[in-house]
């Protein structure tokens, strides 16, 4: 939990930093292309099945596309601002997570906690965001 969170910040760190160096698309195609250079090497010799597992698999192949690109347009904006400006905005997707869940999932336990966790979500993200001067 503690790790998770110093670990994931470090992630965040770097990839601010490498937009100095890269375009974001091509810093989000290395991203992906060595896991998948390395993933090769396991799936060498299985193509008819790696084919059928991606046919069954539609729907998670798109939403890891769909999230490649969340990931694109976060690296663009991590250019356009500081990261301690972004990042709190751009976790706002828990609240996408947590509607979808609520629809999709029929997840109804705690509802009241979790609508005033939204709350102060999004007015935390209007005051990091400075729509508001005090």
């Amino acid at each position: 939990t503690l790790l998770t969170v110093f670990l994931a910040s470090f992630g965040f760190i770097i990839d601010k930093k490498a937009m100095n160096y890269f375009p974001a698309e091509m810093y989000v195609f290395l991203i992906y292309f060595f896991p998948a250079l390395f993933l090769i090497l396991f799936i060498r010799g299985r193509i008819t099945q790696t084919k059928q597992l991606l046919k069954n698999k539609l729907p998670y192949v798109i939403g890891v596309g769909i999230l490649s690109i969340y990931y694109l347009f976060a690296l663009k904006a991590y250019k356009l601002a500081d990261l301690s400006l972004v990042y709190p905005i751009l976790r706002l997707s828990t609240l996408v997570a947590m509607f979808g869940g609520f629809v999709f999932f029929k997840e109804r336990g705690e509802v009241l906690k979790r609508i005033i966790g939204a709350v102060i979500m999004i007015i935390g993200a209007i005051l990091v965001a400075g729509a508001f001067n005090f």
